[in-house]
């Protein structure tokens, strides 16, 4: 390869890579074309001096001597050669070739400085300057006006920095490990070093984004687990398991802090499940049922697969199923004594609702809600005896009263009952003499019993109960008048008289 007035050593720097111009190119080019001339002439004589020595030389010479003037004429062919392919390189191409390379140029740059921007230098910087080189070779042969040789050597770059290009993708993965290679020995500074050389080459990939953060937490972070790690060997876990959680927050890839949350929450759970244990024992012995199934219920929530809190928690509920039970039919039993049969009922079943299986319970609620109801049969009739003077309500006091009377053991409450209702029924049937006065200008009429007619004083035997005595009278105002005849109570007197005239007309 040719050299030029440049050192090639030297890198390709922006400002030799613009395009010449045009005015520029066509003078140089025709200076270079009128020395290109000279120069093809002087070969032109060289050649044909040289077809002379083989075609005439040999004639006028003697045979013996041709061979020795053969062997001296071969360096002077290799150097005619030599000559004419140097000519043939500075002979100028043809314009229509240098489309070609400058189209192939202006490919190109964009992907050079591309690669430049990318920080090409940190992570392949000899490949780098062997693109740089073929790209400066490319200068030189388009600026001889060499374009097909130029067009050559910016297609070679081209693929040169293809292959840097391609590249990209692998330098972030290493960049990436680096960084995580660094966290890991605890060098923050290279990491955050390695995770900005990623970001450079991609600004938005989340995993350089993301350990950038932890690169630069990572100090704060270390500061933490080293406070978290010293809480924990002072047996303060809370405290260690929260200096743990704020170490995450900074950093989610901490596996220190990832390892030692499960660790200390196991033993907190733990040390929870063992408290809340011994807490339900000691309320199961003391038969604070309740309290010992909440500590029980803790603990599975502690330790859900746990046999024992398990075990615990069926023990406790039995034992307080039980003494429900017993509570209940105790105060059953105690209502029953006492003839409150409502009460007694309302427990049998409080019973039953533990163990619907309870035979002498459901027995007992039946018992109690028949003497309840009897008992209420009683109370509504016993309340107002007067009723009794109707034939319907006296037949279904006689009812009540036989089987009040059919009860095996009726009680004191029912005894007396049954003794009053009878005296009820009896008194009902037992009349009583009733006095009624009225002035012989009156009719009277008693309800329940009849007219009495026109008179002055009469004496009935009425039965206890509520009557109405009626009064008319013409020309005068209708009495009515209601009164009750009660079988302890003293005779009463009835006056049945039409004392107010009727003003007719007005």
């Amino acid at each position: 390869m040719q050299t030029s007035d440049r050192d090639e050593d030297q890198p390709l720097l922006p400002t030799e890579l613009a395009l010449p111009h045009r005015a520029d190119v066509a003078t140089t080019g025709r200076l270079k074309w009128d020395n290109r001339l000279v120069a093809s002439a002087v070969v032109c004589v060289l050649v044909l001096g040289t077809l002379a020595v083989f075609v005439l030389l040999p004639r006028w010479v003697t045979p013996s001597a041709a061979p020795t003037e053969t062997t001296h004429l071969a360096p002077l062919t290799a150097a005619v050669t030599a000559e004419d392919s140097a000519a043939a390189r500075l002979l100028p191409e043809p314009a229509h070739a240098r489309p070609a390379a400058q189209a192939a140029l202006e490919a190109l740059l964009p992907k050079v400085d591309a690669l430049r921007t990318q920080q090409v230098e940190h992570w392949a910087e000899s490949e780098f300057r062997a693109a740089e080189a073929t790209l400066a070779a490319g200068e030189k042969a388009y600026r001889e006006q060499r374009f097909t040789q130029a067009a050559q050597a910016y297609t070679d770059a081209s693929t040169q920095v293809a292959r840097l290009a391609a590249r990209i993708p692998q330098v972030i993965d290493d960049y990436l490990d680096q960084g995580e290679r660094a966290l890991l020995s605890q060098d923050s500074r290279a990491a955050e070093t390695a995770f900005s050389q990623a970001l450079g080459l991609a600004p938005d990939n989340p995993a350089a984004l993301e350990g950038l953060k932890r690169a630069k937490a990572f100090d704060k972070v270390l500061a933490l687990l080293t406070e978290a790690k010293g809480y924990e060997r002072m047996g303060d876990s809370q405290r260690a398991a929260t200096a743990f959680r704020a170490a995450l927050e900074l950093d989610s890839e901490a596996a220190e802090a990832r390892l030692a949350l499960p660790r200390i929450e196991a033993a907190q759970s733990l040390a929870r499940f063992t408290d809340a244990m011994s807490e339900g024992f000691r309320a199961l012995e003391a038969g604070d049922y309740p309290q010992a199934q909440a500590a029980f219920k803790s603990a599975l929530n502690q330790n859900p697969r746990s046999p024992e809190a398990t075990n615990a928690l069926a023990q406790t509920e039995a034992r307080a199923a039980a003494a429900k039970i017993d509570a209940a039919l105790g105060a059953a039993s105690r209502a029953e004594r006492s003839e409150q049969w409502r009460e007694a009922a309302a427990q049998y079943r409080a019973a039953l609702a533990v163990d619907k299986m309870l035979v002498d319970a459901a027995a007992g609620a039946n018992r109690a809600d028949q003497r309840a109801a009897l008992v209420t049969r009683l109370e509504e009739t016993l309340k107002d005896p007067t009723r009794l003077t109707d034939e319907v309500v006296y037949h279904e006091a006689e009812i009540v009263l036989r089987a009040a009377t059919a009860v095996p053991v009726p009680g004191p409450k029912l005894g007396t009952q049954i003794a009053m209702l009878k005296a009820q029924l009896v008194a009902a049937r037992t009349a009583v003499p009733v006095r009624v006065v009225s002035d012989s200008t009156t009719d009277v009429t008693i309800r329940k019993f009849g007219r009495l007619g026109i008179f002055s004083e009469q004496t009935l035997s009425l039965y206890p109960g509520r009557y109405t005595a009626f009064g008319k009278r013409p020309g005068f105002r209708d009495v009515r008048i209601e009164f009750t005849v009660a079988a302890a109570a003293a005779p009463p007197t009835i006056t049945v008289q039409c004392q107010e005239a009727l003003s007719f007309g007005k």
